[in-house]
């Protein structure tokens, strides 16, 4: 990723598509991969916004809007709602908490976070509590974790790696997890391109196991990182 280093007031303009096979997840959506959590948290002071639709086969497209914001240097709050004329759904709220470590830069990151919390639970689900590894091997990142959430939990995992092209970093992305409580599985690969102007092009493709699931298809617009007032820099990685 890269790193910008301005003080005060900073704005990063990212423009996103995202093309699934299958969007499983409308949760409060942490800083990850395609479909999975990574121990990457927004950096602090950093406020990161977004919107997103998922159109699925057979049905109308829904939007969302979403926030997330570096709350101190290991801790990442956020979240999301399903918008629109004709349905507004619940809040949901997502939290993530690194865990320090006593070297400045430790090959493994481990970190426990919760998503997809409202006063809702009938109609957004369950809260989903997580626990999670990220680990740099050098040639790439690897990334391990669990879902704790009731009827749904399991297992997720995925990879990371960032070349550089004319001097723009393009970073490759998979991920595979467990889901419908084990008995299905939903893997992705996709790639996050930093292009000039500040902007940045991300995009995936999600199978489900279950061939009988609808295909969708999820498109975010420009997102917009915006930096707020502090006396010291801050980093975005």
């Amino acid at each position: 990723m890269t790193s910008q280093k301005k003080p005060r007031m900073t704005r990063v303009t990212m423009l996103t598509i995202a093309l699934l096979a299958f969007a499983l997840y409308s949760e409060a959506s942490p800083t990850g991969l395609n479909n999975i959590p990574t121990a990457d948290v927004v950096p602090k002071n950093i406020l990161v916004l977004q919107s997103w639709i998922n159109a699925s086969q057979g049905t109308s497209p829904s939007y969302f809007i979403g926030a997330k914001y570096g709350l101190h240097r290991y801790v990442e709050i956020g979240a999301d709602q399903l918008v629109g004329a004709d349905d507004v759904g619940p809040t949901l709220l997502q939290a993530k908490i690194q865990v320090p470590m006593p070297q400045e830069n430790p090959p493994v990151v481990p970190l426990l976070g919760i998503a997809n919390v409202s006063d809702d639970s009938d109609e957004a689900g369950d809260a989903d509590p997580y626990a999670l590894l990220t680990a740099d091997l050098g040639f790439a990142r690897a990334h391990v974790g669990y879902s704790f959430q009731d009827d749904n939990d399991g297992v997720f995992a995925g990879i990371d790696k960032a070349l550089s092209i004319s001097d723009r970093d393009l970073v490759l992305r998979a991920d595979i997890r467990q889901v419908d409580d084990g008995d299905e599985i939903l893997s992705s690969a996709g790639f996050l391109h930093v292009l000039p102007w500040n902007l940045a092009l991300e995009s995936w493709v999600s199978f489900h196991s279950d061939a009988s699931t609808p295909s969708s298809t999820t498109i975010t617009p420009p997102r917009s990182n915006l930096t707020a007032p502090t006396s010291s820099p801050a980093t975005r990685r």
